[in-house]
């Protein structure tokens, strides 16, 4: 099957059950509500269950593909959504999360093999790149539209059919999602949908990392440039600022850009990053 049937295939999925997941979200009451705050800009409660929509595409662009999604990734992906679908029910504590993404690290590291070094990427994979997509998801459209680059690039650099049905899958359902997504957003993709994509993002880069050595981990970097400078941002500004690493703020990379520009162009920057990177790491990748 065509990459270009995979895309399209995940994409329609996406547009079609997106809103009818949202609304299974309002009647379940897994919404966001506005409480005032400067952290939730949006004026209405919004259902937090896109995520669900995202990852039946992803499952249906895999099946048109004909893949063989490996049990460990699966496993690592299923792992990452329950625990971000508890936490959007009820929070989910500290160290719940980092016991369960620590597992999901180590079940990329079996599948992927290639020594403690892809051992070592594959848990801070797992740990870094779910929660990045987590932080970067605090504007509508963002997440999804950064997310989406980077599964096409490292669908381009992957050997491993699997692996790049999934990426396709990947980003033909996000771009779907964004139809919905986009501001201002009818539905949030939620942490169950934040935490999946982040690992399939991980999941794929540790893929290419095992295959290609250290040029390949520097090709998913590039890929993942958007998450990879959000996360690193924000950690050493808390760090620094003796602030929890964990909970919400309104002083992310893309939340300045919005303060000096507006939020349309900090959604264009992020994503003409995001596409720098994606181009550097097919080059060096060798579209592999």
């Amino acid at each position: 099957m065509s990459s270009l049937a995979v895309l399209a295939a995940a994409a329609l999925t996406a547009v079609v059950s997106t809103p009818l997941a949202a609304a299974l979200g309002v009647r379940a009451r897994l919404v966001d509500r506005p409480d005032g705050s400067t952290l939730k800009i949006h004026r209405r409660p919004v259902a937090l269950t896109g995520g669900y929509a995202v990852m039946l595409g992803v499952a249906v662009g895999v099946t048109i593909a004909g893949g063989h999604p490996r049990l460990g990734p699966c496993a690592a992906v299923a792992l990452a959504f329950l625990v971000g679908a508890r936490d959007d029910r009820r929070p989910v504590g500290v160290a719940p999360r980092l016991v369960a993404f620590v597992v999901a690290g180590v079940l990329l590291a079996a599948d992927a093999g290639g020594g403690w070094p892809v051992s070592v990427l594959a848990v801070g994979l797992a740990l870094a790149v779910p929660n990045a997509v987590n932080m970067i998801d605090g504007q509508d459209g963002l997440a999804a539209a950064t997310a989406a680059v980077a599964a096409v690039a490292l669908a381009a650099i992957s050997s491993s059919p699997a692996a790049n049905a999934v990426a396709l899958s990947l980003a033909g359902a996000l771009v779907g999602f964004v139809a919905w997504n986009r501001p201002p957003a009818s539905v949030f993709l939620g942490n169950a949908g934040a935490y999946a994509i982040g690992m399939v993002l991980a999941a794929s880069a540790t893929r290419v990392a095992a295959v290609d050595g250290v040029p390949g981990v520097v090709a998913a970097g590039l890929a993942l440039v958007v998450f990879a400078v959000e996360f690193a941002s924000t950690v050493v500004r808390r760090l620094s600022g003796r602030r929890p690493l964990t909970g919400g703020d309104r002083d992310h990379t893309y939340d300045r850009i919005a303060a000096r520009l507006d939020r349309p162009h900090a959604l264009a920057l992020c994503v003409a990053l995001g596409a720098a990177g994606a181009v550097a790491a097919v080059a060096l990748g060798g579209g592999a």
